[in-house]
């Protein structure tokens, strides 16, 4: 038996990005600008996987090939020529780069004519559209995956039933699809089909008012107008960095209060905070916990995203850059962090606010990314506390509130899910 301690990497399409941005950074480095690169494919008729084989196991792996008598001579008197695969020429990476397209034409495996791409600025990938320009890589989903998508959702829609065995394969369908769509928009909503495959036993049926329902309507919007992922090339983005933070507690009365804090780290180097009290009503809205911090950690970052796009001192203007802007979130809980990068959770009121955040993110051309900060280290820790003061005493400017925050919108995103996002955008 043959062991391999190596992990296999096959090629996705998060290998041609990177592919395409090191040779970005390699014509910047010579100051080439504007070289337009170009996509190709190429694919196996019958594709298999690819392992590589131990030397010892060569022995099974090799293939006799017979030496017709006119080829044979003094450099092979033999009747018999033998071609050894030191790894199986099969799979993603194989077909992609066509290693070894001659033997295979020698051997006789056929490639699969029809889906052979010559170089081109726009092709499909893994059902994928993709569209290379000088500074970045569009994707969007393919015309005839999505109509498929769009008719399977209408006829589940209509029928109002949904086993579970099609809601796990709608959901591997509309996952990868949603590969194609701004940042982790969609993720919130599969976990209603996830819900169906893994605890639906022998339900099907489910009514207007049912998560379901509401997941189908957004694919079937999402599938046209949600604003697709765009991937640039170069460092053309600006860049800030956002901290949050939330505290949380009960007095002996059993009343709850909340604060949230946010400190904004501008291109400028000006550094801005806000800090939020959390209105009592919000926390009937919550579902029932032993303690609400969680949630109140997570509620901070469409919070601050949208604090910062309303304040023109921060991101009010920066968004209108057509390569869009970076943002990255630092956020001291864990469990918040997870909920936010990964787009879901299997709390309501959590999994409403992450989808809050990944479709404002799309709305306004911000590219996000979350990290994960000690509490030690996490500056908004003072405006959290409503420690003023000390932020002014740090030189970090006041940003006021100075609005009603829609976070009863935010906590009812996914019981309306298309509302808030315009075609435009």
């Amino acid at each position: 038996m043959c062991v391999i301690d190596e992990h296999l990497y096959l090629d996705d399409i998060d290998s041609l990005v990177n592919t395409a941005q090191a040779a970005y950074r390699a014509d910047a480095a010579y100051n080439v600008k504007n070289r337009q690169y170009l996509l190709w494919r190429g694919d196996h008729k019958d594709a298999y996987r690819q392992f590589p084989i131990s030397p010892t196991d060569h022995s099974v792996a090799s293939i006799r090939l017979p030496v017709p008598r006119e080829k044979r001579g003094p450099t092979w008197p033999h009747s018999s020529g033998y071609y050894v695969h030191l790894r199986l020429p099969f799979g993603a990476r194989g077909s992609m780069l066509h290693y070894s397209r001659r033997v295979n034409r020698v051997l006789g495996f056929q490639i699969k004519e029809e889906k052979t791409m010559l170089p081109a600025v726009e092709g499909k990938l893994l059902g994928i559209k993709l569209t290379i320009s000088p500074s970045a890589i569009t994707m969007d989903v393919d015309e005839q995956r999505r109509q498929k998508l769009q008719e399977q959702l209408r006829v589940v829609r209509q029928n109002k039933r949904l086993s579970p065995t099609l809601a796990g394969k709608l959901a591997g369908k509309l996952g990868f699809a949603g590969t194609a769509f701004w940042g982790k928009n969609g993720r919130a909503f599969l976990r209603a089909l996830y819900n169906r495959a893994a605890r639906g036993r022998y339900q099907s049926g489910f009514d207007e008012k049912h998560e379901i329902a509401r997941a189908l309507d957004w694919f079937q919007w999402a599938l046209v107008h949600c604003p697709r992922r765009r991937i640039p090339l170069g460092q053309q983005q600006q860049a800030s960095a956002i901290y949050t933070d939330a505290e949380f507690s009960v007095n002996q009365q059993g009343a709850m209060t909340g604060r949230i804090g946010s400190v904004i780290l501008l291109p400028n180097n000006a550094t801005r905070f806000v800090s939020w009290q959390v209105p009592t009503e919000l926390f009937t809205k919550l579902e029932p916990r032993e303690t609400q911090i969680t949630p109140l950690e997570v509620l901070a970052v469409p919070f601050s995203l949208h604090h910062w796009l309303a304040d023109k001192k921060a991101l009010g203007e920066a968004h209108k850059n057509p390569e869009g802007i970076i943002v990255t979130v630092y956020i001291d809980s864990t469990a918040a962090q997870f909920c936010i990068r990964k787009g879901s959770s299997r709390q309501d009121d959590m999994n409403a606010l992450a989808a809050e955040t990944w479709k404002m993110s799309a709305a306004n051309n911000i590219t996000l990314w979350t990290e994960h900060v000690s509490s030690e280290e996490n500056g908004a820790d003072l405006p959290s506390r409503n420690m003023i003061t000390a932020c002014e005493a740090m030189g970090w400017q006041a940003s006021p509130v100075q609005y009603d925050v829609p976070w009863r919108k935010w906590l009812a995103a996914v019981e309306a899910p298309i509302e808030g996002l315009q075609e435009g955008h």
